[in-house]
């Protein structure tokens, strides 16, 4: 595409952001980036809290149409129950006939679902032209391919088309791609910081020695479960501040679940005046990234 109309799409799709992220809850908006094709290029995509809108263009809106394909990578879980479903292909500021397809992570990348016009009239469409997977069981935990064409030009095995391009009618428009199901890779739980107070922690950045971390069990949560040493706790979580963990589990909020209970270098933390909250990142045993976020007040400084 040429660097004009990239300008103008980038206008449009902005617009069109602004109005779904004053409207949409408990939805994460995210604006296509260019170029995210070939499949190598895929646009790296992470869901928020509930459905993941992707705010695209296939080529352009205006203007002799262009040649262009969109490829998204997502990470899915084992059983993941998935909808890939485009909305407003046709009726935006200019239709385009979609197709889209679902590939495996390997470097084969099967073709393991694919749709051209949807079976019926699903919300957010005005024409069984915009492309519909319902209900694609990831068969196994890792990275999934999402790619979106336009008719003619249907996928095959290897995220390939079976045509080349040609301007012909509808190859070219705005859509949405709206992808349901993934379950975020990141699983938030609860930390307590210097456990047994219930006031925000009062805390010195500048003092020496190690502040006690609880990480608390939850709903099909056992911090039992952690890899400790993959946990890092500070200012952004990403600081490499561990003293130690305890061996054993405590319950230390009484709810007669053992919580895992870790100590951090306090200085190495890197808390800042005007800190609220303390970050913790981590892996459990099996992979998956938890991160918690607890309460915390800053000393302030003492006048000059």
């Amino acid at each position: 595409m040429n660097s004009q109309s990239i300008m103008f799409d980038i206008k449009i799709i902005s617009c069109i952001v602004g109005v779904l992220m004053s409207s949409t809850v408990l939805a994460s908006d995210i604006v296509e980036r260019e170029n995210n094709h070939p499949v190598a290029y895929a646009q790296n995509i992470i869901p928020g809290i509930g459905d993941t809108n992707i705010i695209a263009v296939m080529g352009v809106v205006s203007g002799a149409p262009q040649e262009d394909l969109d490829f998204y990578r997502v990470y899915a879980r084992a059983g993941d129950v998935i909808t890939v479903d485009v909305d407003g292909g046709v009726g935006g500021l200019r239709s385009v006939d979609t197709y889209v397809a679902i590939f495996t992570g390997d470097s084969n990348h099967t073709m393991l679902r694919e749709n051209d016009d949807a079976d019926y009239l699903d919300p957010g469409s005005v024409h069984r032209y915009d492309s519909l997977i319902e209900n694609f069981v990831a068969p196994k935990t890792g990275n999934y391919y999402i790619g979106v064409s336009h008719y003619p030009r249907v996928f095959k095995n290897g995220a390939i088309t079976n045509v080349g391009f040609e301007a012909v009618a509808n190859v070219n428009g705005d859509y949405k791609l709206v992808i349901k199901g993934i379950r975020s890779r990141v699983k938030h739980v609860s930390i307590d910081v210097k456990p047994g107070n219930n006031k925000p922690s009062p805390f010195n950045p500048r003092a020496k020695g190690v502040v006690p971390v609880a990480i608390l069990a939850g709903e099909n949560f056992d911090p039992m479960q952690i890899d400790v040493k993959s946990l890092t706790f500070g200012h952004s979580g990403n600081e490499k501040s561990m003293a130690k963990c305890n061996k054993f589990g405590r319950d230390v909020n009484k709810d007669r679940k053992l919580d895992l209970v870790c100590h951090y270098h306090t200085q190495a933390a890197k808390f800042v005046k005007g800190d609220l909250e303390a970050v913790l990142k981590g892996k459990l045993k099996d992979g998956t990234d938890i991160e918690g976020r607890g309460r915390l007040k800053i000393v302030p400084e003492k006048a000059e």
